[in-house]
């Protein structure tokens, strides 16, 4: 048998979005340069203890070490879980695995006997919930509300056509847990003009006069559980899709050999950092 091909969900994504982009991250293994290091370190940590809490509740998991992370870290969890995570945790039947990746064949000719091809997905928790679904889970720290649609986002539709491969007999969904690092009740805007005073939160302005009761943070504004859920015609085409993007990556791979001029940039206004 021939080694197995493996392509990651994110590697898929790259491709769709710019072949340069997918040639210089995959193909040549090299990183851009992060400027925003310090909201994705964060994100990961909270990624973790939530991994590391999870673990804790269901004895069945394989054990996790306890991360060293920040106080703040810890801090944003105990938040979450106050508020959300508690009901979230009242709702599942059973956590069927956290931070695992699944593997499902995509059944690609790739011209090699015996060679199989399969799409990796690592989700930040996959449980059956007690309705009977199989729940897909992406947490997403933010700072900054950005504007988003849920509705046109790839990623989570194909983690959905996989699931569903994964686990036939079950309806699937995904599920986007949204965390604001700023807690409910902290008072909106930029600290250097915001006082504590008494019960409440003021804010001044640049020349140090009070101005108005600062507005706080609401539950709602930083917790919130996105759901996606497609019906199983666009599953099955969004799979088809993949297979042909997989098949199209193999075959510019080859030609690359040869070809230098194969992964092609992307020239419109939308370019990505990469080109």
């Amino acid at each position: 048998m021939s080694e197995p091909l493996i392509f990651s969900m994110s590697q898929i994504q790259t491709y769709v979005e710019c072949k340069k982009k997918a040639q210089l991250a995959y193909e040549m293994l090299l990183e851009p340069k992060n400027d925003n290091e310090t909201a994705m370190s964060r994100g990961t940590a909270f990624h973790k203890y939530a991994e590391y809490q999870t673990t804790q509740l269901w004895p069945h998991l394989p054990p996790v070490e306890k991360p060293d992370v920040s106080e703040e870290t810890i801090q944003l969890w105990i938040n979450w879980n106050t508020y959300r995570g508690r009901d979230k945790h009242k709702n599942k039947r059973k956590v069927l695995g956290v931070e695992s990746p699944i593997y499902v064949e995509l059944q690609v000719n790739t011209g090699i006997p015996g060679q199989r091809v399969y799409l990796r997905c690592t989700f930040d928790e996959i449980y059956l919930n007690k309705e009977g679904w199989i729940v897909g889970l992406d947490y997403k720290t933010f700072k900054v509300n950005s504007a988003w649609d849920v509705d046109l986002d790839f990623q989570g539709r194909i983690y959905l056509a996989a699931l569903q491969r994964m686990f036939p007999d079950y309806p699937v969904r995904f599920e986007y847990e949204r965390v604001r690092q700023s807690a409910p009740g902290t008072p909106r805007g930029d600290s250097q003009y915001l006082r504590f005073e008494g019960d409440e939160w003021w804010q001044y302005n640049k020349a140090g006069d009070k101005r108005k009761r600062a507005e706080l943070w609401t539950v709602d504004e930083c917790y919130e559980t996105i759901t996606l859920v497609i019906a199983q015609q666009e599953m099955d085409s969004l799979w088809e899709e993949t297979k042909f993007n997989v098949m199209e990556l193999l075959v510019r791979r080859k030609a690359a050999e040869t070809m230098p001029g194969a992964w092609g940039r992307t020239t419109s206004k939308m370019s990505c950092q990469f080109c």
